[in-house]
């Protein structure tokens, strides 16, 4: 398998109010600070919580910013839209879902990775389960395009700049993810990031600036 390096786009389809902004930065930020290049977009019907949102991040050595030519890793935490997002997706996606969802994917042409992230953060802290479980999805991706562990440490003491309890919950949620990866799920995709030299004068568009 030849990897296919720093080029991908990402589709993270959440609802609203579930605390999913907060973790897409956190991978926006880390990807910019390991030198990528990297713009992150939301594609939402609606601010009202609850409602279906999607997140796209696209990596470009091009500096590309559009989403190109369909998404290649997609990530599926909303019941709500499930079935139409697995519907839509071309042969040889990448799937990173939550398999407590318990809805099916019937794609035997896709890569998919399941992970059981809801049962994984009310181990974490059941209160918060439903925001920890979008921190999960961080470090499984996190492990599967070898982002820099530090980085990812860095991005979210910066997300949560302030809040040592916060940073500590969700430094906890993103090693759960890379964990349950390396223990129970085999890479089978050809997706990685390299570290780039950063450029100083570059700056990080977060959402739909």
């Amino acid at each position: 398998m030849v990897n296919i390096i720093n080029d991908c786009s990402i589709n993270i389809a959440t609802a609203n109010g579930t605390g999913s902004q907060s973790a897409n930065l956190i991978i926006l930020q880390t990807l910019f600070d390991m030198g990528v290049d990297v713009s992150g977009k939301n594609f939402f019907p609606s601010n009202i919580s609850g409602l279906p949102t999607w997140y796209i991040i696209r990596i470009s050595e091009e500096g590309y910013q559009a989403p190109g030519n369909g998404i290649q890793i997609q990530i599926l935490m909303n019941k709500a839209t499930w079935l139409k997002d697995v519907e839509k997706l071309e042969p040889g996606t990448v799937i990173i879902y939550n398999s407590d969802v318990g809805l099916p994917i019937d794609r035997d042409d896709c890569i998919l990775y399941p992970v059981p992230m809801t049962k994984m953060a009310r181990k974490i802290h059941p209160k918060l389960a439903r925001m920890i479980a979008n921190v999960i999805y961080v470090g499984v991706l996190a492990e599967i395009l070898n982002l820099d562990q530090k980085v990812i440490e860095s991005s979210i003491s910066r997300q949560f700049k302030g809040k040592d309890s916060a940073i500590q919950l969700n430094l906890t949620a993103a090693n759960a993810g890379r964990e349950y990866f390396q223990e129970h799920l085999e890479k089978l995709d050809p997706y990685t990031i390299e570290s780039r030299t950063k450029d100083n004068n570059a700056f990080l568009i977060e959402g739909n600036e």
